[in-house]
């Protein structure tokens, strides 16, 4: 309404999208489902009220340790995102896990902002502008056990060439939600 009063329908050519933070509390705890449904409600909405929008990004979320957002309520917001983003060729998402956090373990820090910035930067000049990027930002399609034991994953990246691991990091990799599992080693195919 306010769009239209202002005559802006029509000019808004995208929408950034960095919410799910309340659905990740336990007592707002939001399945894939249901994110999805209310998602597409408001996308609906935003139709709407500002005409025509070319591209939809989002900022997936992470679990805020401090906050008592739990981990097994985000994991439902962060799967309804990479769904959507990988059923729907307007939606686009912004992976944040790779960001640094603050000492409250749940904002990032300046750093981590200033890289939120440039990579979105990246994904509009890309999607909005059609020009090449300088890097193509990882996106995981799949994750899954390597057999039936479950000691192995096997990680499944949109561009896997684009994709360097340092290995003397090796032990700063952890599996969210999980403190008993450590990952021991790195392999790489094609």
């Amino acid at each position: 309404e306010r769009s239209a009063k202002a005559a802006l329908q029509g000019k808004f050519r995208a929408m950034i999208w960095w919410q799910g933070e309340a659905n990740g509390f336990p007592w707002s705890c939001t399945n894939v489902a249901d994110y999805k449904l209310l998602l597409e409600q408001m996308r609906n909405a935003w139709q709407t009220d500002l005409c025509d929008l070319e591209h939809t990004f989002f900022f997936q979320e992470q679990p805020c340790g401090g906050f008592g957002i739990t981990p097994e309520c985000m994991i439902q917001v962060q799967e309804a995102q990479r769904q959507i983003s990988l059923e729907i060729a307007y939606v686009s998402m912004l992976t944040t896990g790779h960001f640094e956090m603050s000492s409250d373990n749940c904002h990032f820090t300046e750093e981590g902002y200033l890289q939120a910035g440039n990579d979105l930067s990246s994904l509009l000049t890309q999607n909005l502008y059609d020009h090449q990027a300088d890097n193509n930002l990882p996106f995981i399609r799949e994750l899954t056990y390597s057999d039936c034991s479950r000691t192995g994953l096997i990680l499944s990246l949109n561009d896997p060439e684009n994709i360097n691991i340092d290995l003397s990091h090796l032990s700063d990799l952890q599996l969210n939600g999980d403190s008993i599992t450590k990952i021991e080693s790195i392999h790489a195919a094609a």
